[in-house]
């Protein structure tokens, strides 16, 4: 069985390395991007054979923010059931923009169960009948 592939933005490394450390505990193949920028430009990234099935993003990045990134994905053909969007700064037009394009939105601080519930949905969406959903439990 293929590994899921997960693209993370985010321009904290921190962040992308918590993250990426996260998901390949649990299995996931993980790229990280501190801006969406250089690959949009380098890479035909949905009919590419390295195409992401998962993208994380967060809103403020330097190049190029979230929410230009959703809508470049959206006109691209990603699927939007497939993009997250993880912000300590959620505004009212953040939110409308989000809520519009139809991806999911985490806060930061993110709730990293609730994280890696919409992970494990999204795989089980990818995989159909070859995964089982795996659920995230404490130790």
């Amino acid at each position: 069985m293929m590994k899921i592939r997960i693209w993370l933005f985010d321009d904290e490394k921190s962040v992308l390395e918590f993250l990426r450390e996260l998901f390949e505990a649990f299995g996931y193949e993980v790229f990280c991007f501190e801006s969406p920028g250089k690959i949009l430009e380098s890479l035909n990234f949905i009919n590419s054979e390295d195409q992401a099935d998962l993208i994380i993003t967060d809103i403020q990045m330097p190049d190029m923010d979230g929410m230009e990134f959703v809508e470049k994905l959206n006109s691209s053909g990603f699927d939007k059931d497939n993009i997250a969007v993880i912000s300590g700064y959620w505004t009212e037009e953040y939110s409308a923009f989000a809520q519009k394009f139809g991806v999911r939105m985490f806060d930061k601080p993110v709730d990293i169960k609730e994280l890696l519930t919409w992970v494990n949905e999204r795989r089980c969406c990818t995989d159909s009948c070859l995964c089982k959903c795996l659920v995230y439990e404490p130790l």
